[in-house]
Order: structure tokens, then sequence, then C-alpha cells
């Protein structure tokens, strides 16, 4: 997976979870966003070998803790996010 692939699952979860924020202004999609818009910034200017992508592979486990509604488009494109770094680059 090139950079560009990743860019794009990341830029398509990022307006899910804008659309999710601005509906619920929940702080762990706050959070989430950071995250991923930090990692979009880097992946700009940067390699992914020198980006720490393992946070962001934690987010969908981690929101579906707190929620008992998984049928939601932001948790499928972070789920993508975040098959994607696993299958790509293997920790």
């Amino acid at each position: 997976m090139e950079n560009t692939e990743l860019k794009k699952l990341i830029e398509n979860a990022l307006v899910l979870l804008e659309k999710k924020y601005s509906e619920t202004k929940e702080d762990i999609i706050k959070t989430f966003i950071d995250e991923y818009t930090r990692v979009l910034s880097l992946l700009q200017n940067k390699s992914t070998k020198s980006i720490k992508l393992e946070k962001i592979k934690t987010f969908t486990r981690m929101y579906m803790e707190t929620s008992s509604n998984y049928a939601q488009d932001f948790l499928y494109a972070m789920s993508k996010v975040e098959e994607a770094i696993k299958n790509k680059y293997k920790w």
C-alpha cells in the first residue's frame, strides 16, 4: 500500500468522524479526529516507516467498548484504516 491509499482511507474516516462529532460532541471522537489529523499531516511529508501508527490501530475497538451501536459508518471507515495498517505494516 502506498501512502496515497492510506491517506485516502484516513481522509474518508476523518469526514465521517467529523460528522459524528458534530452530532454528538463526544470527547473520544475528538481524540480520534486529532490523531487521524496528526497522522495525515505527517503522511503529507514523510514515509509511513517514520510515523507511529500503532495508536490508531486500536481506535475502532476502543470506541466499541464505549458504545453498543456498532453499525456506524465512521466505525467501518476506521476499521478499514486499521486493516490497511495491520496488513501492510507488520509490527
